[in-house]
């Protein structure tokens, strides 16, 4: 299959074969049974909302001047994709080809889009908060609390693009934690216990 685009870094491909580091030789990858793969340095804050209101302008804002900053130091290094209002299947084939997404802010767990971004093995700005750490007894990160600090956000955007492995171990962990705690038998035997409790 040919690649979207010509790197001579690697591909982290998951899904059925969480671990496999897919390799680019000529613009060519090997995907095999992958379900997902992203681009290295590739960042992606998308919404499906108008910013009509002071609260949604914001929160967006936060977002999109860490961005700005991270683009000038480093423009070598990252691709950055930022969407407003498009088709889902645009949407979906942009936030599909990111390595960090940028979800969202103010808030103590994680809503949809967040979990699926962390199900393929993304590293996700979100609401990661200790509350959220503790609530699932994590004591490793999953995923990066988002704060509306601009110069938070560029510090732990920073991090994870001059420390690559960094990226693979939080893209791991989230992974992990979708399994344990999203994995829809275990929510499906959950509401069957529930119900088979209260009946």
């Amino acid at each position: 299959m040919k690649c979207p685009i010509k790197l001579s870094s690697l591909i982290w491909c998951c899904g059925e074969h969480f671990d496999a580091l897919l390799y680019v030789f000529n613009g060519f990858c090997c995907f095999n049974a992958c379900k997902f793969w992203f681009v290295p340095g590739t960042i992606f804050h998308g919404t499906q909302v108008q910013c009509q209101n002071f609260f949604t302008c914001f929160r967006l804002g936060f977002f999109e001047k860490a961005l700005a900053i991270i683009q000038q130091k480093y423009p070598e290094k990252v691709i950055v994709t930022v969407t407003e209002n498009v088709p889902y299947a645009e949407y979906i084939n942009r936030y599909n080809r990111a390595h960090i997404i940028l979800d969202q802010l103010y808030g103590h767990d994680q809503g949809y889009n967040a979990l699926e971004a962390m199900a393929k093995g993304k590293v996700v700005f979100t609401n990661a908060s200790a509350l959220f750490e503790k609530h699932y007894n994590l004591t490793e990160k999953a995923a990066i609390n988002a704060l509306p600090d601009v110069d938070y956000l560029v510090t732990e955007l920073s991090a994870l693009i001059e420390n690559p492995e960094m990226l693979m171990a939080i893209g791991k962990n989230a992974r992990t934690f979708i399994e344990r705690e999203h994995h829809y038998k275990k929510i499906a035997e959950t509401y069957i216990s529930v119900w088979t409790k209260s009946n």
